[in-house]
């Protein structure tokens, strides 16, 4: 569970939305440490198309029906596979370890702003 501005966000449910995206194969979603909202929500992604980038993915989390603004990511690694177990489910505890790291490093493209229609 990340929790963000006092909001409860599931990751399972956000990385349902990213799976909807034809160019993703494969993500895990995790939190990472902010000052402000008490964690920001980054997601690892694999690609399935080499052009995917995080606009292109914030664009798409913004129009998705099923995933509330709070809720998409504010931050994209892109890597060549996720941790998973010997049947198969992601460890998303091994990404979270690396995360906040990745955040403080600059190792996560973040999306360019997102202006509001007026």
């Amino acid at each position: 569970m990340i929790i963000s501005g006092g909001e409860n966000i599931h990751p399972v449910q956000v990385e349902a939305a990213l799976a909807d995206h034809p160019g993703v194969l494969e993500s895990v979603v995790v939190g990472v440490p902010d000052d402000r909202w008490g964690q920001r929500v980054v997601a690892y992604v694999v690609r399935r198309d080499a052009e995917l980038d995080a606009d292109g993915l914030d664009a798409f989390c913004l129009a998705h029906p099923g995933l509330a603004d709070f809720k998409r990511p504010r931050g994209y690694r892109f890597v060549d596979e996720v941790p998973m177990t010997a049947t198969g489910k992601k460890m998303h505890y091994k990404v979270a370890d690396s995360a906040a790291q990745d955040w403080l490093d600059g190792r996560m493209h973040v999306p360019a702003p997102v202006r509001k229609a007026e």
